[in-house]
């Protein structure tokens, strides 16, 4: 379900049809996904209120770094890459696990993901000892998860997190540099993170709610919304403004996962509701 409609959005941000005349069709197929989507997630809260979470005898995310990772790194002469991707929903997943089994051996298991499913929780719970030792902490009026004592919100603190567990063993890298194969990787590394750097692009009015998003298709991933640009490259990005919105907003650049702004441009709609 989730692919056809990734697919679905995927030919809309591609169709030429500038008199808009799939658009009744299109909406009754994104009204039906949405509708499915609720019954399932209806049946999905009944069952998670009577078993609770994450279901009794099965991987959890709080698990995977103990359970995969670190056994293969106390093996000599073997190492392992962790990829630390947010966003990626299931069937990404999978269909990543379907390209890759066409050259190798893939196996692919599903975990339960940590509540609440946010990303500074869902990345913590991927940390070595995440199992035991995390948990929530309400800071300033937010939830911080932690490790024993330390927070692990951001990546710059994960990353810590990991340099002090692992020492020289262990690097971070881009993944672009390292696909380039720009970046130089030490012998005595064991662990090797690679992630990605992606913008988030969003309209937001004077009250600084959301009146905007990155139209998916072409340089923008339709399954996270966000833009993956290189070193002085420069791309064109369609804006999808809501259709009951006009006048002026503030169109940002963002970290995905810390919301910061890189940087922003003041505007305003040239069409009137």
């Amino acid at each position: 379900m989730d692919r056809c409609q990734r697919e679905l959005e995927q030919a809309v941000s591609d169709v030429l049809d500038p008199d808009g005349t799939l658009d009744a069709l299109i909406e009754q197929a994104r009204g039906r996904y949405r509708k499915l989507a609720e019954d399932v997630q209806l049946v999905f809260t009944k069952h998670l209120e009577t078993e609770g979470w994450p279901p009794s005898g099965g991987l959890a995310n709080a698990g995977v770094f103990d359970r995969f990772v670190a056994p293969v790194l106390g093996q000599s002469g073997r190492g392992g890459a962790l990829f630390l991707v947010d966003a990626l929903r299931c069937e990404l997943g999978v269909a990543l696990q379907q390209q890759l089994a066409e050259d190798e051996a893939v196996e692919l298991l599903a975990a339960a993901a940590q509540l609440p499913t946010i990303t500074s929780v869902g990345m913590a719970s991927l940390l070595p000892g995440a199992g035991s030792r995390l948990y929530l902490a309400r800071q300033d009026d937010a939830l911080v998860p932690m490790l024993d004592d330390t927070p692990a919100a951001n990546l710059a603190q994960r990353l810590d997190v990991l340099k002090k567990r692992f020492g020289d063993r262990f690097e971070a890298l881009k993944l672009t540099d390292f696909a380039r194969g720009k970046a130089k990787l030490p012998a005595q590394v064991d662990l090797l993170v690679l992630r990605s750097v992606e913008i988030l692009l969003e309209a937001h009015d004077k009250q600084g709610r959301i009146v905007g998003e990155a139209k998916a298709g072409g340089p923008v991933n339709p399954a996270t919304g966000t833009v993956t640009l290189q070193p002085g490259q420069s791309r064109q990005v369609t804006i999808r403004m809501q259709m009951d919105f006009e006048g002026k907003f503030r169109l940002k650049a963002l970290n995905p996962t810390t919301l910061e702004t890189y940087a922003e441009l003041a505007l305003e709609t040239d069409y009137a509701v």
